[in-house]
This record gives C-alpha cells, structure tokens and sequence, in this order.
C-alpha cells in the first residue's frame, strides 16, 4: 500500500510501528513485509522526496545541509576544547534519511572494530554476520577502467575482488547500487601517488575488514542513471505495493506508550504529531513491536525517555 492518511494510522492497529523512514527503517520495515500477514506502519518525520533533483542528482550534494525540509539541522553543544565553537551535525529529515543527504560513500569498519562487540558479550554481533547483511543489500558494479588505469589504480582491484569475491554470491544482488562515478580526472591517482611517497601503503582489502591505507571508494550511485541510490528508492519504492506497509509522512514521533503489567514495562504504541494536525498529539498503536529507527542523534532521545520508567519499575 502506498502512503496513508492520518486517520488510517490513528484508526488501525499494526503489528509494528517503525518510528523513522531512514536507512534502518526502510530496511526493516521492507523485511519484516515480506510475511504478508504482519503489518508494518513507518511513520517519518520527513517528507517523500524520492525524485527531488538535490536528493537524486550526483552533483547536488551538500546543498540540502541547514534546509529543514531535508535535514534536521541538529548542532552540537559549545565545544570547551575548539572555542567554544557550536558544529552542525546535518541528518536527514525525510524519507530515506541521511542515506538521501549523505555524500554517497561506501565503507565498511575493520573486522577488529565489529569482532569486539562479540567479545564485549553480544552473541553473534560479529564480522562475518555483519559482513553477510552488508553484502546482501548491495549490487556492486565495478569500475570501468583502460589497462593504463588499472595499472594506476591497483587498489581498485581488490575492492572489485572484496565485493565479488565468494560471499557476494551467497545472495542474489541487493537492492542498494554501489559503483564508481563514469568520468574521473587524474587527482585521485596523484593524490595516492603523494600519500605514497610518504610512506602509505594501499589498503589490502578496503571493504573485507581491513581498511587501513589508501582507499578510492566506491560511491552509493545507480551506474546505468548516474544518480543517488538510497533506502528511499531502494527499499521503500519497490515495496511501496505490499498491502502490508503502511507509510505515514510528517509524523514526528514524540514518544513511546507505555504501560505497566504485573511489573513489567508493555510498549503498547506511539504518540505523534502530524505536519497537519495543529499541534495535536495521536496515537498510532502497535500489537507486537515498536521498532525505534530515528538515527543516531533522535534515537537516543527517545531511548533516554524511557530510562524514567525503567528506574520506576525496579524493586526499592
């Protein structure tokens, strides 16, 4: 089902209520619709803007910052150790998230950073399954390249090797395009020439855990349209038809309901504003789950809301 009207998310009951279209929203709500009889209601703070020229077109990049129609404009506290000076910290406000602002590139941490959440107690949190889901959202095109280029670029190689190699074929391609831009002057290749001669090596496998060194990195861009491939086009558009999903534009989420039964903390649903409710405040009610995918900086504000009433439920 394509994008819902305000009564019919305050009228209904979902299964679950992914609160923000971002990155990991779109990606889970598309996932969890693949069981046709589970609901999924995504609510985003944000606008549909899928074909907007500053989202879509290569070239526009950096010219959504500080615009609230797409980014939240969200800056950080003085900083003691730089003046005092305040920073801007854009995110995406719409649908697709920072995925839709951000400057297309693709990279992945070292398997180190990703083994130590295993080894910190999460079971299962580790390279390898990280390394599989990152493959399976992806088509990877490689570049283009004369025999000159490729003698030049060497490390392109093994970035072509990295996301063909064996585990790539575990899964058909996904559906996020990553590539390298069609044209290129020769200012990457004499930058790698200048970190060369100090003394900085190729980086031996940039997107299989072992990115340290020089990296020309493969860019989230369609290769056959040359424009942004994101959350929003990739997850959201092609399964915008499943009469499971439900989206909802302009609701920002303010916080998360809850109830307390037989001691325990129930997530029952959401409460909202809507771009054309005036300020009232709804809520949209959730069976199983309440799924939190705000980002970064709005997930951790809805997190730090509940911890009041975790600490009323603990034993005095």
């Amino acid at each position: 089902m394509p994008r819902i009207e305000l009564k019919e998310a305050i009228g209904n009951s979902y299964d679950f209520i992914v609160v923000g279209g971002g990155t990991a929203g779109l990606v889970l709500a598309a996932r969890l619709a693949e069981e046709k009889d589970i609901s999924v209601l995504v609510l985003e703070a944000g606008e549909d803007k899928l074909d907007d020229p500053l989202i879509t077109k290569i070239g526009h990049f950096g010219q959504t910052f500080g615009q609230e129609e797409y980014d939240w404009c969200a800056v950080t506290t003085p900083q003691v150790n730089a003046y005092n000076t305040v920073f801007p910290w854009p995110r995406g406000r719409t649908l697709g998230g920072s995925s839709a602002v951000n400057f297309f590139a693709w990279t992945k941490p070292s398997r180190e950073d990703i083994d130590a959440w295993e080894q910190l107690g999460n079971k299962g949190w580790n390279w390898d399954t990280f390394n599989k889901y990152m493959q399976r959202a992806i088509t990877f095109t490689p570049p283009k390249l004369s025999d000159e280029e490729h003698a030049q670029l060497a490390m392109v190689k093994a970035l072509s090797s990295s996301e063909n190699g064996a585990l790539a074929q575990l899964h058909p391609p996904g559906p996020i395009q990553v590539s390298y831009p069609p044209l290129r002057t020769d200012l990457d290749i004499k930058v790698q020439q200048a970190f060369q001669e100090m003394g900085i090596e190729f980086a031996t496998a940039p997107l299989d855990g072992q990115p340290n060194g020089i990296v020309l990195g493969p860019a989230t861009v369609d290769p056959n349209s040359v424009q942004r491939s994101f959350a929003g086009n990739a997850y959201w558009k092609p399964n915008s038809g499943r009469s499971n999903l439900y989206l909802l534009t302009g609701a920002t989420v303010h916080r998360i309901v809850s109830t307390e039964v037989d001691g325990e903390l129930l997530i029952s649903g959401v409460e909202f504003s809507h771009k054309d409710s005036g300020g009232d405040v709804f809520t949209a009610k959730a069976s199983k789950e309440v799924i939190l995918c705000a980002g970064c900086v709005h997930s951790l504000l809805g997190y730090l809301s509940l911890i009041p009433l975790y600490t009323e439920l603990e034993p005095s």
